[in-house]
């Protein structure tokens, strides 16, 4: 009887330890990653916090995996005596992207948003700060309202398959106008060299060439678009700027597309937002490299 007993009770531990075994391999699956590094606060009531994401790994396993780097911060008016106030004058929430892994061309993509990061980190605590101060004060001498400002910055991947890894990044600031401005900014690297591609390395003409053979298409899809200037024939040749582009592929049909974009007010009012044009890259195959 006693044989039977430490025998059962041998079983119970072998299975207690198995699923302890499983359960920590469950543990731990989600990491986070810290911001790059940035100068002193104007004021001591500042948070800085990272989100971390992955994006998922394509078939082939050539996609790249990625996590955010980032600051979230909010600064605070400062009181005569030095002791920091409730008045929220200005706060961030800004995001870039940074990818796993320490191959040099990857290191290169992340020191490129890790600078980029902390100059906007920079611009909002020692420019941003005080030009939202300054408008603390106008207001309250003035005896009217105060809107905090903000600065946000994220991001999307447009492309990420064996070649290519295309940024896209979205820049919105309040700075006391009556809207806030928002500006599209874009990055497209070659993985095998880490270095960004600009857009007359995708041709095998003549700027002046493909610059033709791609307003007439943007002229074309206008047609379809609202809300443009009049004259948005002659505006999407003249206001036509070379890095305001990045690579975009169809998850779906692996299609690939060439968008370019226009900042506000440039084809169109501040209130349409930005415009943008995507080139089916098949369209334009005849003057691609």
């Amino acid at each position: 009887m006693k044989n039977k007993m430490k025998a059962v009770a041998f079983v119970l531990c072998i299975i207690m330890l198995a699923c302890f075994s499983g359960c920590n391999k469950n543990q731990g699956a989600t990491e986070s990653t810290t911001a790059a590094p940035v100068t002193t606060a104007p004021t001591e009531a500042t948070t800085a916090v990272t989100e971390a994401t992955t994006a998922a790994e394509n078939e082939e396993g050539t996609a790249y995996e990625f996590s955010i780097i980032g600051l979230s911060e909010t600064l605070y008016l400062e009181e005569e005596d030095g002791k920091e106030g409730t008045v929220v004058l200005c706060e961030a929430d800004i995001n870039f992207p940074h990818i796993e892994g320490d191959n040099e061309n990857i290191m290169n993509i992340n020191s490129f948003y890790e600078n980029v990061l902390e100059e906007q980190t920079i611009f909002f605590r020692e420019e941003f700060y005080l030009m939202a101060n300054d408008s603390y004060e106008f207001a309250r001498e003035n005896e009217s309202e105060y809107i905090e400002y903000f600065m946000h910055s994220d991001f999307w991947v447009a492309c990420n398959d064996e070649k290519l890894f295309s940024v896209v990044r979205s820049h919105s600031e309040y700075d006391g106008g009556n809207s806030a401005h928002t500006t599209l900014a874009s990055e497209t690297f070659d993985k095998e060299t880490g270095s960004i591609v600009e857009l007359s390395q995708l041709f095998s003409v003549e700027q002046s060439e493909y610059k033709d053979r791609l307003v007439k298409i943007m002229v074309e899809q206008a047609k379809e678009k609202t809300d443009l200037f009049e004259n948005y024939d002659q505006l999407i040749a003249e206001t036509f700027v070379e890095r305001d582009f990045y690579i975009h592929k169809d998850e779906q049909t692996g299609e690939m597309f060439l968008v370019v974009y226009y900042q506000p007010y440039s084809i169109a009012p501040n209130s349409t937002g930005i415009v943008d044009f995507f080139i089916n890259m098949e369209e334009i195959a005849d003057i691609l490299k």
